[in-house]
């Protein structure tokens, strides 16, 4: 799709795409948020989790009996980069914290 190609001349360039493949990636594009936003509001309006608590609920379930240790669970949830949606380590119990839900809680204090 985006793929240079080589011209006689030995420069690149960058090869855009046709109308119908832009078409076509705008529709995905469309259809991936829409999704993501849908799936959003079902958690919220069955379980009151947003899709990134259910990411961690997730991730801490399916861990060990040990647990999961914060830094292995940013690397299990792809948050390499310190602006992801949420520090690992600001979700770790520290007695109660406000606005979180009891399942996600309980979840939590899994977390070595």
């Amino acid at each position: 799709m985006n793929s240079p190609e080589i011209l006689a001349q030995g420069s690149t360039e960058t090869r855009w795409l046709s109308a119908q493949e832009q078409q076509l990636w705008l529709e995905l594009r469309e259809f991936s948020n829409g999704l993501s936003r849908t799936i959003d509001r079902q958690l919220a309006q069955d379980a009151e989790l947003s899709g990134v608590e259910y990411a961690v609920l997730a991730a801490v379930s399916e861990a060990p009996p040990e647990g999961v240790r914060s830094g292995d669970l940013a690397e299990i949830l792809s948050w390499t980069d310190p602006a992801s949606p949420i520090s690992c380590a600001a979700w770790r119990p520290r007695g109660s914290l406000l606005g979180v839900p009891p399942a996600l809680m309980g979840a939590l204090r899994r977390l070595p």
